[in-house]
């Protein structure tokens, strides 16, 4: 892949970060969902909890809020900016905590470097929210603490 170009989310970002978020992340946790979703219908505990229009909701919400204290960053064509390729969610926790949210690129555009180039225009980050698949090498290393409840206190609102 060429040059590409990092730059701030702007208003007309927001479908396209909502709904990549919304659909990535319920397509990595379906796998890892589906055994306790069998074992609470068995048990008759709460599958409520996974159905889609209950995930749709909380997961919405736990985002909206994580937007609210958060910073985006998008990686986009230099020639198209509403191009996107993917993007970075992060945010300062403290002075020395740079929290990242979540990364996400589009399938297309994978194993080309452009979860390295956002991660890598943060400069030094700490903990991880995600582990997805685009964090997970990340993850390791930069050796950042992976911490998959962090953000939840912003959505147990």
């Amino acid at each position: 892949m060429g040059a590409v170009k990092l730059r701030p989310s702007n208003d007309g970002d927001s479908h396209f970060i909502y709904s990549s978020w919304l659909q990535s992340f319920r397509e990595i946790n379906v796998l890892k969902l589906k055994d306790l979703v069998s074992e609470a219908r068995e048990y008759k505990t709460g599958p409520a909890l996974w159905d889609r229009e209950s995930y749709f909701k909380r997961q919405r919400h736990l985002i909206a809020e994580v937007l609210k204290v958060s910073e985006v960053s998008v990686c986009c064509s230099p020639d198209d900016e509403g191009q996107i390729f993917g993007f970075i969610v992060y945010r300062d926790y403290a002075p020395t905590i740079r929290i990242i949210s979540y990364v996400y690129v589009k399938h297309t555009f994978r194993k080309l470097g452009m979860a390295r180039k956002l991660f890598e225009a943060l400069g030094e980050c700490h903990v991880a929210t995600h582990g997805g698949v685009s964090t997970k090498k990340l993850i390791q290393k930069a050796g950042l603490v992976y911490d998959p409840f962090f953000d939840y206190e912003l959505g147990a609102k």
